[in-house]
Order: structure tokens, then sequence, then C-alpha cells
């Protein structure tokens, strides 16, 4: 599984910061490279809890549904795709000072047969995707504060 992993400094509580993270209503405000995420149920992280959600990677359209599999309320949510691609995002939330680290990380199974060249640019463009996610959510949070 490739695994990677983007980090950011915002500067409110971690559970102010997971707050926002969790309802997933807030996700079109951050989340880069996806068009549309819905909750299949409540719209707040709990443990079983679905997200139906479209998005583009790579000029690809991509459909998932991600189940929330893990949940530490305040600290972090794992999610793990069971529609579309295989794959897993884990967000950690940790006191910084005067306030939260924040990593996201996304692990993705390997293209295989497809070899190094598109793993490469499966990882790049994930990778860009998730520094300007964790941008977008300082910047939707600073809005909120």
């Amino acid at each position: 599984m490739l695994t990677i992993e983007e980090t950011i400094e915002i500067p409110l509580p971690p559970h102010a910061v997971y707050d926002y993270v969790a309802d997933s209503r807030n996700a079109k405000n951050f989340m880069v490279g996806f068009d549309r995420f819905e909750p299949l149920g409540s719209p707040v992280a709990e443990l079983g809890a679905r997200i139906d959600a479209t998005g583009r990677l790579l000029g690809v359209s991509v459909h998932s549904v991600f189940e929330i599999v893990e949940l530490k309320p305040g600290a972090l949510i794992r999610t793990r795709s069971i529609e579309g691609p295989a794959g897993e995002a884990l967000w950690r939330f940790q006191p910084n000072g005067t306030g939260a680290l924040v990593k996201l990380s996304m692990g993705l199974e390997s293209p295989g047969r497809l070899g190094a060249i598109i793993q490469r640019l499966v990882e790049g463009a994930v990778r860009q995707n998730l520094r300007q996610s964790l941008a977008k959510l300082k910047d939707a949070l600073a809005g909120d504060s």
C-alpha cells in the first residue's frame, strides 16, 4: 500500500478542528479533488457512518463510499473505502502549543502492473490534493473563528 502524509499547524484547539472535520457537511469547504460528499445517514462522524463521494484524480472521475472504521473523539478519524478504489484516510489531531497539529494520511492500493510511473503520478496528485486540502481547512477555520 502506498501511504502519503501531509501535516499542518492550525491555531485552534485540536477538538475544534476535529469537530469541523468530523461533520461531513463541511468537507466541500476544504477537500480538494472531490466534487461531492454525501453522508449516508448522520453527517457527524460515528463508527460505521458512511459517506458517498465523487471526485477527479488525474482527470479521471472517481466514485467511492467511505466508512468510518476508527474514531477517537477529538483525536482521530479513520475511514476505509468500501466501494470504489481501495484505500483509507487517517486524520490525526494533536495538541501543538496553543493550537493543533493536523496530520492527514492517505493509503492507496499500489497500481501494481501499471508500474512505477503511474504510481509516481498518483502519489504526486494525491500529495498535492492533501496539501491543498489542509491549507483550505486552515483557511475555512480562520473564517469561522
